[in-house]
């Protein structure tokens, strides 16, 4: 090993050199008025008894490279980075905070969600009235608002128009001029005029309600049934003299022909079309229902 007096000997050469170093850093922070662009170097002998060099950031120990802290980060945690602001999300990101916003949406389609600084996230319940006194309005968590029919609009007379007033939520009931109903064999609704039919002896509900007020007025029940079934007020003008109500079928199916004296209907379809009770009571019989008997055809008729 060369001694530290030759010209190979390490302490020597690095006193040497930490020497030129400093010189030319000297000169430099002389020509520019202040301190060097660069940092300066420490410099060891290897054995860590180097002189302490100062650097732009302090002084470091013989032989380190300390020089200047770099700076301390702005948080550690997410607590660090607390602004105050209920409304922001704060996070703590590689020693730097994060302010973003926050995660306000509850998964509840019934809530308005928002936030508000001195409070926090809200979750308000939503208005589901839409202003019609017709229907009744609800909320569905998964859905949001709905609004379903919240009277009861249909009266089962398909002789009516059934309507509801959005402002009151009155329900009406308007008849359909030259409709019946029914069968005047079957309980129902009030029967009128557009049931009772001209010709000779077609006018057996005319007659029941002459007879009786309360089947055209209230209802047609039992009591009315047994009226049309009377001679005495709904005679038929041939034998028997009465309807009997007793029809094989439906009228308003197809099928075997009808005994013309099973319904006043019947009788009178069989006499615009005899075929319908000596034949076949097919699909022409079935739609003469109403133009003829002025029933409503298809589900509405009875």
């Amino acid at each position: 090993m060369p001694s530290p007096t030759s010209p190979f000997s390490p302490g020597k050469h690095w006193r040497a050199l930490y020497v030129s170093i400093s010189a030319a850093l000297f000169a430099c922070r002389a020509e520019t008025g202040g301190e060097p662009a660069s940092a300066w170097v420490s410099i060891s002998s290897g054995d860590g008894s180097g002189p302490a060099v100062a650097g732009p950031g302090g002084f470091g120990a013989g032989g380190s490279h300390a020089g200047g802290s770099g700076g301390e980060p702005d948080c550690r945690s997410p607590a660090d980075c607390d602004d105050g602001d209920l409304c922001t999300s704060d996070t703590c990101e590689q020693g730097a905070c994060l302010h973003g916003p926050p995660s306000i949406d509850d998964g509840d389609a019934c809530t308005a969600d928002g936030c508000e600084p001195g409070a926090g996230v809200t979750h308000v319940a939503v208005s589901c009235d839409d202003g019609d006194a017709c229907t009744a309005d609800a909320c569905d968590p998964a859905v949001g608002c709905g609004h379903t029919l919240g009277v009861k609009l249909d009266d089962d007379n398909a002789c009516t128009a059934d309507a509801c007033d959005p402002t009151t939520g009155d329900v009406s009931h308007t008849t359909i001029p030259s409709c019946c109903p029914h069968s005047a064999c079957v309980a129902g609704a009030a029967l009128n005029l557009a049931c009772s039919y001209p010709g000779y002896h077609d006018d057996c509900v005319a007659a029941a309600c002459a007879f009786d007020a309360y089947c055209c007025d209230v209802g047609w029940d039992s009591t009315c049934i047994a009226h049309a079934m009377d001679p005495n007020i709904c005679p038929t003008g041939i034998i028997p003299n009465r309807f009997k109500c007793n029809c094989s079928h439906s009228y308003c199916a197809t099928g075997e022909p009808l005994a013309k004296t099973c319904d006043p209907c019947v009788k009178k379809i069989c006499e615009k079309d005899p075929a319908c009770c000596f034949a076949v009571w097919d699909m022409i019989c079935v739609n003469e229902v109403y133009t003829v008997c002025n029933v409503p055809s298809g589900a509405d008729c009875k």
